[in-house]
């Protein structure tokens, strides 16, 4: 069965060393993508380079979407795609085509969307802005709770915010 590696440093405390990510994708074909949530573009540019011959590595950070396809990432696997996916499909061809100008700021305007949606654990957040945004998906289930009033008013001026192009 075709595995797709996650690594996030950010919750295990381990990142997997781009060698033993290289090692895999050659191994046996069983893993066929990575979602790369290390900050550390260097060990991110050095897993493109030994495993993306084999294996497709993507972004699984929203914040260092740009910086890693202009590293040579094929896509991502990011919060906020399923909210605003015209705006990642025009970031993603702007990125891919070397457009980096137009695909930072158009990235930095939405910042102020990420900032909220990461201000506390997901996927609270992430399923209050589906609601903003019409599309009502249910609550979390404990032991996760509903994000904070404060959280909630931020997404919503940032949700406001966004240019008609980006939503």
């Amino acid at each position: 069965m075709p595995l797709l590696l996650y690594d996030i440093p950010g919750r295990t405390r381990y990142a997997t060393p781009p060698e033993i990510v290289a090692a895999m994708g050659k191994d046996d074909g069983s893993i066929i993508g990575m979602k790369a949530c290390n900050t550390d573009l260097n060990a991110f540019a050095r897993t493109v380079e030994l495993a993306g011959e084999h294996i497709s590595v993507m972004s699984g950070d929203d914040l260092l979407y740009v910086q890693h396809i202009l590293l040579g990432g094929t896509g991502g696997i990011l919060t906020s795609a399923s909210l605003l996916p015209k705006a990642w499909s025009r970031i993603h061809a702007s990125a891919a085509n070397g457009d980096a100008a137009s695909a930072l700021a158009d990235h930095a305007k939405m910042r102020p969307l990420f900032d909220a949606l990461f201000a506390e654990t997901n996927p609270g957040p992430c399923k209050k802005a589906f609601e903003m945004l019409g599309m009502p998906i249910g609550g979390v289930k404990l032991p996760l709770v509903p994000p904070s009033d404060a959280t909630i008013a931020r997404l919503r001026a940032a949700l406001d915010a966004l240019p008609a192009h980006l939503r």
